[in-house]
């Protein structure tokens, strides 16, 4: 146990390395919503009828006319770029099949680009929600108290796993991949060595729980043990895997702290 007890001590006096990205604290102000080239509320109108008739021509005529009319407040967004990282932090997406052949993770950097697809998704889903239960209410005032919000909403629902079975991620986890793969061949091949020297539970509970980051409760309700026994169980074989290779221990305790 002085060997468990030692490389949690040295675990938890690292101080974890921080992510380099632009530091803006302060959103950009909104200073112009619109052209005043468009009668909004008939752009609106127009593209309640066109979804009620199945009317794609017409709606994406309409679509598009409120897009150019309200290019500054979507220039505006597009703006706020850095200020999301900020305050928000990096979020991560996942790999299409087709990405995944050279690349080491299953996951990539939400960028740039990114925000521009959610900051027109959200916009189009405001515009029709708004025309479809137009209250009365300008939809520019239902654009500056919705829009913003909208777009945090559906940045911070990124965090979430596609697999509802999984712990959330941290940003360092999603450097690597699902299953959890290291980044250096040497440290990934004395894990998996060591692993295969455990008995066939142990082994799945090291998987399950730091290699594919299974929730703790799916974890007991697989194994049909209570999560006092899991959370035991966890030590004593972490306490085995220190034993046969301490750096292997050390490395599957780092996961779980990032």
């Amino acid at each position: 146990m002085k060997i468990m007890e030692e490389l949690k001590n040295l675990l938890a006096e690292e101080i974890p390395p921080e992510m380099d990205f632009p530091q803006v604290f302060v959103q950009p102000k909104l200073e112009v919503c619109c052209r005043g080239k468009n009668n909004i509320l008939q752009l609106l109108r127009k593209i309640k009828k066109s979804r009620e008739k199945k009317d794609g021509a017409s709606f994406t005529d309409a679509y598009n006319k409120l897009l150019v009319e309200f290019r500054p407040f979507l220039k505006w967004a597009s703006s706020c770029w850095d200020y999301l990282l900020t305050t928000e932090g990096i979020r991560y997406v996942s790999r299409p099949e087709t990405e995944k052949a050279y690349c080491h993770g299953d996951y990539r950097a939400f960028t740039d680009k990114d925000f521009h697809h959610l900051i027109h998704k959200v916009f189009k889903a405001c515009a029709i929600t708004y025309a479809e239960k137009n209250d009365g209410k300008s939809f520019i005032f239902y654009l500056k108290k919705n829009f913003w919000e909208n777009i945090l909403e559906e940045y911070k629902r990124l965090e979430n796993p596609q697999d509802p079975r999984q712990r959330k991620l941290t940003l360092y986890s999603y450097l690597r991949c699902v299953p959890y793969e290291f980044l250096n061949h040497y440290h990934q091949e004395i894990v998996d060595n060591t692993l295969m020297k455990l008995e066939k539970e142990e082994k799945e509970i090291i998987e399950s729980y730091f290699l594919n980051f299974l929730k703790e409760e799916e974890i007991v309700k697989i194994r049909k043990i209570s999560i006092e026994d899991f959370y035991r169980f966890k030590e004593e074989v972490l306490y085995k895997i220190s034993l046969l290779n301490p750096l292997v221990s050390a490395l599957l305790m780092q996961i779980e702290r990032y």
